[in-house]
């Protein structure tokens, strides 16, 4: 009898095996309409300018003096393990803001290989894996008045169809076009950042050089244009293609959203919602004003076109030491310097965005923001985002 009862038992658990295979395979990726072209208007590069509310009332500074070396290491000191310091410096507020707490709702696309299994195999830490990446985005914006909090997320294509993008290949190439036509149709309106999930660059799911992920070497973007007018208006937080898209090795624990990785994931993550809320790369626009049209951070070039080839690699390992506790010497920091002061003057303590989250630099050394990038960001949320600030601020 007990045999009986056991093969009965492993008879049920391949009639279900099987049930599931032709769930996960009917789920087939929707037909999205095409993205709709960009206007002239959305092309141009255009920074919207402060309004009233950011003329410097409030308790936040709009407009300082570049920041010095020694201000942005007492900007990121929480992050030396002996500096006996815990928590960053917490911003003041522009005159109407509420900190908010904002919800995040991930889509996480997948693929079948030829055998018919679906990966990646969010099943085993889809929700884990998002709860441990706001954690670490938030421990980026303490103390600027945002906070985050994961409202949902979707891995499952018996539930959510559109997730599964059909071969490896079609989830390599879904690419702008693609992320925008979803989000049209799936975003979840009315006020959550929308975090859409797709494509690598390693691993067992590593694109091939015809892919668009390969093509665009991106790990990450937003479709908010911060240096755009057409999309910096009155009401557009309300469009539906908003998102911010990470790729695959970014939200993975077993690649960069893990502490070995400097949280890689959350870096990448926290910089596109910088861009979100209207912060641009402090690499904007070179050497040249209005740069990235925030005050306190020093002009600069890009680090991956405007360096010398070995800065990067003795910033990074500077970094390293640095979060690691082993003291580095500031001094070794002077030496980045790719622009000229602004003021044209010669205090040599004035020196590139060495810690700043919005810079191309590698995940050790992106830490934080400065004051007046919290004021940016705080105006466009009273701006652009009054919905999001009536809706998520904190009691």
């Amino acid at each position: 009898m007990e045999l009986q009862q056991l093969l009965n038992y492993i008879v049920h658990l391949l009639t279900a095996a099987v049930i599931l295979m032709q769930q996960i395979k009917a789920a087939k990726p929707a037909l999205m309409p095409p993205a709709p072209a960009l206007t002239a208007d959305q092309l141009k590069n255009y920074m919207p300018p402060y309004p009233k509310i950011a003329s410097g009332r409030g308790t936040v500074r709009v407009s300082s003096a570049p920041q010095t070396l020694d201000q942005m290491l007492a900007m990121v000191r929480h992050f030396n393990p002996r500096s006996g310091v815990k928590q960053p410096k917490v911003y003041g507020r522009l005159n109407g803001f509420k900190p908010m707490s904002i919800p995040i709702v991930f889509h996480l696309l997948g693929y079948q290989d030829k055998g018919g299994t679906y990966l990646p195999p969010y099943n085993w830490w889809a929700v884990s894996a998002a709860q441990h990446m706001v954690t670490e985005i938030n421990k980026f914006y303490r103390g600027t008045g945002f906070q985050f909090v994961a409202k949902e997320v979707r891995w499952d294509p018996r539930k959510y169809a559109y997730l599964n993008r059909g071969d490896l290949l079609s989830w390599q190439n879904c690419g702008q076009d693609c992320w925008e036509a979803l989000s049209s149709r799936y975003n979840v309106q009315g006020g959550p950042i929308n975090i859409w999930v797709a494509g690598s660059f390693e691993g067992a799911f590593k694109c091939t050089p015809v892919a668009t992920l390969c093509r665009l070497g991106a790990n990450g973007l937003t479709t908010v244009n911060p240096g755009a007018s057409e999309d910096w208006k009155p009401g557009f937080e309300y469009l539906p293609t908003q998102l911010v898209y990470i790729n695959y090795d970014r939200f993975s624990p077993d690649a960069l959203n893990r502490p070995g990785a400097w949280e890689g994931g959350a870096v990448v993550a926290a910089h596109e919602i910088g861009h979100y809320f209207g912060l641009l790369h402090t690499f904007e626009g070179g050497c040249s004003p209005p740069d990235d049209a925030v005050a306190d951070t020093p002009p600069n070039l890009d680090p991956d076109s405007g360096w010398r080839p070995d800065w990067l690699m003795e910033l990074t390992q500077w970094c390293k030491d640095f979060r690691t506790g082993n003291n580095p010497n500031p001094s070794k920091l002077l030496k980045f310097k790719s622009c000229p002061n602004p003021d044209g003057g010669d205090n040599d303590r004035v020196i590139d965005n060495v810690f700043n989250m919005m810079s191309y630099l590698d995940d050790v050394c992106r830490m934080g923001f400065t004051e007046n990038q919290v004021a940016r960001l705080q105006w466009a949320a009273l701006t652009f985002r009054p919905g999001m600030q009536k809706k998520y601020a904190k009691s």
